[in-house]
């Protein structure tokens, strides 16, 4: 929006700044780069099941198949076969756990199942990128929407060359 300043035209650029990102260090998150979202463990049980499963965002609890394409898309987004991988013509699968904590924040990430030839890091990597999740979310028997809660998962990301 052009604007006069002491007789001259100045270009001004109002940018939005999203107000949830000033609640994450209230939340047991903090912003680390523009890469990631480094979360502080709660101190809560962790579930393996949960009323409502975690989600990835973008679609809510009762879309599913949304939630598991938003996540292939980041996925197929953001996964750079790592080289050594390529010379070697190393495919297959690592499995990654991690907990979702009650604020969406990812967790306790560690390597389940290896593929080795830097992989794993690359896994590990794209876990560390992901944004806020839906948290899963347990019947407290008050409220119709349940209270969060933090839930352990595991995801398998796929290694196939082209």
């Amino acid at each position: 929006m052009p604007v006069k300043l002491n007789g001259k035209k100045h270009q001004w650029y109002f940018i939005r700044l999203n107000p949830f990102l000033l609640l994450l260090p209230l939340l047991g998150c903090s912003h680390t780069d523009e890469i990631g979202i480094a979360c502080e463990e709660g101190v809560d049980e962790v579930y393996t099941i949960s009323a409502w499963e975690p989600t990835f965002p973008g679609c809510g609890y009762d879309n599913d198949q949304c939630s598991d394409d938003k996540l292939l898309e980041f996925i197929n987004s953001y996964l750079v076969y790592p080289a050594r991988a390529k010379r070697y013509k190393i495919e297959g699968s690592v499995a990654v756990e991690f907990v979702v904590e009650k604020s969406g924040c990812i967790s306790r990430k560690q390597i389940i199942g290896s593929l080795g030839f830097g992989c794993d890091e690359e896994a590990l990597r794209l876990i560390g990128m992901m944004p806020l999740w839906l948290p899963g979310k347990n019947d407290d028997g008050k409220s119709l929407v349940g209270v969060p809660v933090r839930v352990r998962s595991v995801l398998l990301i796929n290694f196939d060359l082209p």
